[in-house]
C-alpha cells in the first residue's frame, strides 16, 4: 500500500469568553480529545487523594485557557471569589460548547450511515455523576458527565 497523503488538518481554536470583564481566549489547541487525558487521570485518583484531584482539574482547566490568558484568568478567578464547583461549570461550559460544535462535511464526502436516535432522553451517566458528586468526588462526577457529553449524550439531572 502506497502513501495516502497528509491525511490530518491543523485546527487552532479561535473561541472567547468572558471572565469577569477579561477576553479569555480558549486554548489555541484545545478539543474535546483533552477530556480523555483528564478521564484518564481521573479515574486512577484515589478517593482520599484530594490533593492530585484538585492539581488534576487544574491541568485540566489549564488546558482550555490559552496559555498567554491564564495569569489574568487565574487572578480574576482568586480576586472574584471563584470556588472549585464556580470552575468546574466554567470546564463543563467550555466543554459543551466544544462538543456542540457543527462540524463541517467534505462537498466531496457521501452523507454516510444514518444517525440512530438514542433510545433514553437521560445520560446513562447522569446516576453515576450524582453519586460520585454526592459521595466528595466531583473531580470524578465531572469526568463522568463530561464523557457522557462526549459520547452525545445530554445531562438532565
Amino acid at each position: 500500500m502506497g502513501h495516502l497523503g497528509e491525511l490530518g488538518k491543523a485546527r487552532v481554536n479561535t473561541d472567547t469568553f468572558g471572565w469577569f470583564g477579561n477576553e479569555i481566549r480558549v486554548g489555541a489547541s484545545f478539543t474535546n480529545l483533552r477530556l480523555i487525558g483528564f478521564m484518564e487521570v481521573a479515574a486512577t485518583i484515589e478517593d482520599t487523594d484530594e490533593l492530585t484531584a484538585m492539581t488534576a482539574m487544574r491541568d485540566f482547566l489549564h488546558s482550555l485557557v490559552h496559555e498567554e490568558d491564564w495569569e489574568v484568568f487565574w487572578k480574576a478567578s482568586i480576586d472574584n471569589g471563584q470556588t472549585l464547583e464556580d470552575l468546574m461549570e466554567l470546564m463543563q461550559a467550555l466543554t459543551t460548547a466544544e462538543a456542540d460544535r457543527p462540524t463541517l462535511r467534505r462537498s466531496d464526502s457521501s452523507a454516510g450511515r444514518r444517525k440512530i436516535a438514542a433510545k433514553s432522553k437521560g445520560g446513562s451517566s447522569t446516576p453515576v455523576t450524582l453519586r460520585l458528586a454526592e459521595a466528595g468526588r466531583p473531580d470524578l462526577a465531572l469526568a463522568a458527565e463530561m464523557a457522557g457529553l462526549a459520547r452525545g449524550e445530554r445531562q438532565t439531572a
